[in-house]
Order: C-alpha cells, then sequence, then structure tokens
C-alpha cells in the first residue's frame, strides 16, 4: 500500500524484504557519523538474522521519493508505547523529510493514545533540536516524549 504525501511526489510504504540492504546501508551509514548509540558497524548477516526475526515485529517504513530516501522505525517499548528510529540519507537532510515521515508514519500506527520515545545521544544536537521541533518533550536526560493522540502534529 501507498500513502501519498503531498510534497514532491514522496511517499511512505511499509519496508519490506527488497529494502534490507537499504536498510543495513543507512544504519552503518549514522552509526559511522556516531548519529545512533550502537558504536559498531553491523555486519550484514547479523542484520539479515535482526531483520527476519523483527519484520513482523516492527513498525518499519520506508518514504521514497524517487529512490528511497530514508526510513522510520517503531519498537513495541511498552503494551501501547514505541520507540521510534529515523534515518535520512546524506544528500536528503535538512530538507524536511524526517518531519513528513514521523507525521505520516504517526497516522498509519493502529493504536490509540500512545507515546513515542526517541532516546537521542547526548551529542546528537541535529537530532535533539529535530524532536523538540515535532513537539517531543524532554522528560529525562536525553529521552524525549511525545504523547500522540490520532491528531496532526503542527
Amino acid at each position: 500500500m501507498r500513502k501519498l504525501l503531498k510534497r514532491d511526489n514522496i511517499y511512505l510504504r511499509k519496508a519490506n524484504n527488497r529494502d534490507i540492504r537499504f536498510l543495513f546501508n543507512i544504519f552503518n551509514e549514522n552509526i559511522k557519523k556516531k548519529n545512533f548509540f550502537s558504536k559498531k558497524k553491523l555486519k550484514y548477516s547479523d542484520h539479515k538474522i535482526w531483520f527476519k526475526k523483527n519484520m513482523s515485529k516492527n513498525l518499519i517504513f520506508i518514504c521514497v521519493k524517487k529512490y528511497k530516501i530514508g526510513y522510520i522505525r517503531y519498537d513495541k517499548f511498552k503494551i501501547k508505547d514505541f520507540k521510534v528510529s529515523i534515518a535520512i540519507k546524506e544528500t536528503y537532510k535538512k530538507r524536511g523529510f524526517g518531519k513528513i515521515l514521523l507525521k505520516r508514519s504517526l497516522g498509519m500506527i493502529k493504536s490509540k493514545n500512545f507515546k513515542i520515545y526517541a532516546f537521542i545521544r547526548k551529542t546528537n544536537k541535529v537530532s535533539k533540536k529535530f524532536f523538540l521541533s515535532c513537539k517531543f518533550k524532554l522528560t529525562a536526560p536525553n529521552i524525549y516524549v511525545l504523547k500522540y493522540k490520532n491528531e496532526k502534529i503542527h
């Protein structure tokens, strides 16, 4: 199912088996730039195992323009809550795609009245600024939370 986004022929879709290499590459790109908590690059064989095990449990959405430009992943955290991870390819950063991805994907989550947690490295100032601009609140050191009630984020 493709959900068309209003801006520049962008669409959002659930990840599938054809996305395994893309997710692997963009994850490792962010490890290299020290944007994620993990410090070690992922091996492709380990990623394949993780992908097969977690594909059905996690909500992973791919943002596509002409090519795949990023992903957003929601991992079940508590009964009705999720941890969020967003990654955009370097050439598409700072163009608003992260916000589009976040806004549209929240509307595709079937739960109602849930919280989204963003755990951010102390040194990742860009992510902190991003989540604050998306109405997340700092609740503890490096933990940002959004209470979502199926309404639009402005």
